[in-house]
């Protein structure tokens, strides 16, 4: 494979290629547009470290993915012992989130089951935080206003 394929192949521009492999980017432009010939070893350093870069790329992502799926559980689990504490103070005190849809406490308990539904589609963990923060804030709310 030629040094553009390989760059190619794993869709990279010239500048990440050169990030990558710490080749300057000019070499790499002379090489691809035929000016200068690269040493023959060149290609295959430059694959094995791209390879190796996509590796450890991947390794992040999935890291992060599970470190994101933690702290979603978390925060569903967060809003689900809420929302059972606050259900039960409903059920104790003959509030009908139903029949009294604007009571304090009804209003509240909507706000946290849509954080748990929201739980579910959170895409960053600053997002999960915002999330968790305001599920606190409620939290202290409900607990000062009973």
């Amino acid at each position: 494979m030629t040094i553009k394929q390989i760059r190619e192949s794993f869709d990279l521009t010239q500048a990440e290629l050169a990030n990558i492999t710490g080749i300057p980017k000019r070499s790499i432009e002379n090489w691809e547009m035929e000016v200068r010939k690269p040493p023959e070893y060149i290609p295959d350093l430059v694959l094995s470290k791209v390879e190796a870069a996509m590796r450890v790329q991947h390794k992040n992502e999935e890291l992060e993915n599970l470190y994101l799926g933690m702290e979603r559980c978390d925060l569903r689990i967060y809003a689900n012992t809420i929302l059972n504490h606050y259900y039960t103070f409903l059920a104790n005190h003959n509030i009908n989130p139903v029949t009294e849809p604007d009571h304090f406490m009804s209003k509240c308990c909507k706000d946290v089951w849509s954080i748990y539904e929201a739980a579910a589609q959170c895409s960053s963990s600053v997002q999960i935080r915002d999330y968790m923060s305001r599920l606190d804030k409620l939290n202290a709310y409900l607990n000062n206003a009973r």
